[in-house]
């Protein structure tokens, strides 16, 4: 297991400048931090969890220029998003793909380029609750092509298109108490065969 976080007695803003931070299996807590992906080729995302690790990411602020704060790509690769903010990404805020999961409590997801997040495929999974998902350029959150979505006491709001968005067979949402408010398309929506549940 790894924890990177600052110094016990430090009272300095500890900034990860990359052009991506890869988390490749293993174990790694990331407390503390403002992690900033500003370099590198397109699509370079701030953190990629792969081949089946855990990331515990835990008060930090995560951004990327050129790609997704978080991606969490592959069967038993997980991120766990903890009283941390995600925004002004060029891309996804989170993006959750090929049998990856998420689970983000008391956490933010704002001004991103794409949605904030999105979990995509068959297999793979967000766990949502208390957060706030605001101002994305897209939709709030999304699910597609056969993922699954859990979004429970979370405000979602002012997202360009819709609040949660689910689209395609087999996709499924499902809310608990969600406030979805002036988003710009609809609150919430499905479409495709997708199952919403609330």
């Amino acid at each position: 297991n790894v924890r990177i976080c600052p110094a016990p007695d430090s009272r300095e803003q500890v900034t990860i400048s990359t052009s991506m931070l890869v988390i490749r299996k293993c174990e790694v807590l990331l407390e503390g931090l403002h992690v900033h992906s500003n370099s590198g080729p397109e699509d370079s995302d701030a953190i990629s969890v792969e081949s089946e690790s855990t990331c515990t990411i835990r008060m930090c602020v995560i951004r990327s220029d050129r790609g997704s704060g978080v991606v969490v790509s592959g069967a038993s690769s997980v991120a766990k998003l903890d009283s941390s903010t995600v925004e002004g990404c060029s891309k996804y805020g989170v993006l959750v793909q090929d049998g990856g999961s998420l689970t983000a409590k008391d956490s933010s997801f704002l001004k991103n380029t794409k949605a904030g997040i999105l979990s995509r495929g068959s297999k793979s999974s967000a766990d949502i609750s208390n957060c706030a998902v605001s101002e994305n350029a897209s939709n709030g959150v999304g699910v597609d092509e056969g993922g699954a979505v859990k979004i429970e006491a979370t405000k979602i709001s002012n997202n360009q298109n819709c609040g949660c968005m689910a689209s395609g067979l087999n996709s499924r949402l499902t809310l608990k108490d969600v406030q979805a408010l002036n988003n710009g398309s609809h609150g919430v929506a499905a479409a495709g065969r997708a199952v919403l549940t609330t």
